[in-house]
């Protein structure tokens, strides 16, 4: 294959995962962090004139995660690469796309930019998976936005009962891709949770918009953090008569007390993929509640079709 893969610190497992995939190996990076935090990075190898993919997942420390990132591509322009392919599984940030009060960053607006500013003059295209809004697209130079929920669609035809499925949405703003997810699984009904947010991450679920009674629910969402909002619609899904309750969150941030939370609700099973690293022992005493689904061969294909120059959007055709 005519091109590299690197990959940042932040999530080594997924990016060994896809170049395992690929049949191909990580190329070398060295790795430095000066005792006060602050890193350092370096290609093992040259990179002059090559088309070469950066891997880096932005959690579970955005900050660092995306420093380094930014690193990356710094160290990669002034290294002589032809052309960047950054695929961020998890991009951070993205929930920040508006300003909700008076004199407020726009942050997923910034750190779209200081992508482009790190790359400076030399061509980037970016990678990554269920961006939380669509309009999110346009800040970027070039980007291919991957959806984990129809890359799993035979996944969940066999594990859930299709027939008496009804797919639901997290809120109105997500109720077309809930949509498009509901009809390629096997044309399910769509119900909606109408919820209000008194505050930043805090959200109220208020009602369930749609009938689930007697039938599996499966919750699609792009992310979950701490668990609240998740088990207050679990709790609402099953009150208005669903028989059982599931979710599919394609990033599981999970930070504070999320898994234990997750684990003492009525929800059947999480499936959330591995965009983010976790510990194995974060997950202990979860009794089976939270299921991890390997996003590899997704973001492998995807790489295989760029570097072949290929249409990605064949991968959900």
């Amino acid at each position: 294959m005519d091109f590299k893969i690197f990959s940042g610190e932040a999530n080594l497992k997924l990016a060994q995962d896809i170049a395992a995939y690929l049949g191909v190996s990580l190329r070398p990076m060295h790795y430095h962090h000066f005792p006060d935090g602050e890193s350092k990075i370096r290609y093992g190898e040259s990179i002059r004139g090559e088309r070469i993919f950066i891997i880096q997942s932005l959690s579970p420390n955005p900050d660092n995660s995306l420093m380094q990132l930014l690193m990356m591509i710094d160290a990669a322009k002034r290294a002589g690469a032809e052309y960047l392919n950054i695929v961020i599984p998890y991009l951070c940030y993205m929930r920040q796309d508006g300003k909700e009060h008076p004199r407020e960053p726009i942050s997923a607006r910034l750190v779209a930019d200081l992508i482009h500013a790190a790359a400076g003059t030399i061509p980037y295209h970016v990678v990554t998976v269920e961006m939380h809004a669509k309009q999110q697209e346009g800040y970027f130079q070039s980007i291919t936005p991957l959806y984990a929920r129809l890359g799993k669609i035979d996944y969940f035809k066999n594990i859930l009962p299709v027939e008496n499925l009804v797919v639901v949405a997290p809120d109105a703003n997500a109720a077309k891709q809930a949509r498009a997810f509901a009809q390629r699984i096997g044309n399910c009904p769509l119900a909606v949770i109408d919820k209000r947010r008194p505050q930043e991450s805090k959200a109220e679920v208020v009602n369930v918009i749609g009938d689930v009674s007697g039938r599996t629910a499966l919750l699609v969402d792009d992310m979950v953090d701490t668990g609240g909002t998740l088990c207050e619609a679990i709790e609402a899904i099953l009150a208005a008569g669903a028989k059982k309750a599931y979710a599919f969150c394609a990033h599981g941030v999970l930070s504070g007390s999320a898994v234990e939370r997750i684990s003492n609700s009525k929800i059947e099973k999480l499936f959330i993929t591995d965009t983010i690293y976790h510990r194995p022992e974060k997950f202990q005493g979860a009794c089976g509640q939270i299921e991890i689904i390997s996003i590899a061969p997704l973001l492998g294909e995807a790489i295989r079709i760029i570097s072949a120059k290929g249409s990605v959007s064949s991968l959900f055709e």
